[in-house]
């Protein structure tokens, strides 16, 4: 597997996911700028909004002050530091966390800093969190399991009129793709086959993704890869693009034919 590096810069924030859970009541601007800042671990400034978002500065005001009229977001003064009046600090109240804001969004951001500032291979760490992730997440999840394939094929021995319990089980595309849905992804397929393209319309950590994307969307990555690994497709090669187009990230799904090699250099479990 391998994740395409993408420019955090400002001017490419039009491009990728939508925040995960729009507040109820607002306009998709003012959600967008609700989801930014309940990720944030601190309040941040007005400035720090404008460059996660793209937003002119005197834009991302007006929606804070929908957000704090609307009892979802506050603001406190900076410490003094000199001269002039200290900056506004505006943060997310709780009331902000009822519209289904992801709890540990803030959480993830000051780890994604964390990984960043001290891993010689921030990439590589995200991916290896994100896959013993998957692996968790997807063996809580309905009934798939490392041994789910061997299993169906050993019981669909005694199956008749040539339908075997394999084919009627979900697939490891199918369950990765649930799984992604109940995460907050909104996956939508675009072709359905053994390399199945998948658009991610929404992103659960979407502030963070855009502020350190080798690492978090590297985490999105090995959370693929884990499920469709515990799913049953131990020797897929699937692929993310994040920020790929306006309005989504790219995944492919892709499902390895019956007796097909790993391909060379990329050893099971191992790949990137």
């Amino acid at each position: 597997m391998k994740i395409n590096r993408v420019s955090a810069k400002a001017e490419n924030s039009e491009l990728g996911p939508s925040p995960t859970v729009p507040a109820a009541g607002l306009s998709p601007a003012v959600a967008a700028v609700l989801d930014h800042l309940s990720a944030q671990a601190a309040p941040v400034s007005i400035g720090a909004l404008s460059a996660m978002t793209g937003l002119h500065g005197n834009t991302v005001r007006e929606h804070l002050d929908t957000l704090i009229a609307s009892g979802l977001a506050a603001k406190e003064q900076a410490l003094s530091q000199g001269r002039g009046r200290p900056a506004w600090l505006y943060f997310a109240t709780d009331g902000a966390a009822a519209t289904g804001a992801p709890e540990y969004a803030g959480l993830a951001a000051a780890l994604a800093a964390y990984i960043h500032r001290t891993s010689d291979s921030p990439r590589g760490d995200g991916i290896a969190a994100g896959l013993e992730w998957g692996h968790q997440l997807a063996a809580d999840f309905g009934n798939g399991g490392s041994g789910a394939g061997a299993d169906n094929e050993a019981s669909g021995a005694g199956t008749h009129n040539g339908t075997t319990a394999q084919e009627q089980d979900p697939t490891a595309q199918e369950q990765t793709l649930s799984l992604l849905d109940e995460l907050g992804f909104a996956p939508a397929v675009d072709t359905a086959d053994d390399s199945m393209q998948v658009r991610l319309t929404r992103c659960p950590l979407l502030s963070a993704a855009h502020q350190y994307p080798d690492i978090v969307c590297g985490v999105h990555l090995g959370l693929v890869r884990g499920a469709m690994n515990t799913f049953g497709d131990q020797d897929s090669d699937s692929q993310l693009e994040p920020f790929a187009e306006p309005g989504a990230c790219r995944l492919r799904l892709e499902t390895p034919k019956p007796g097909a090699r790993p391909r060379e250099g990329s050893p099971r479990g191992d790949r990137q």
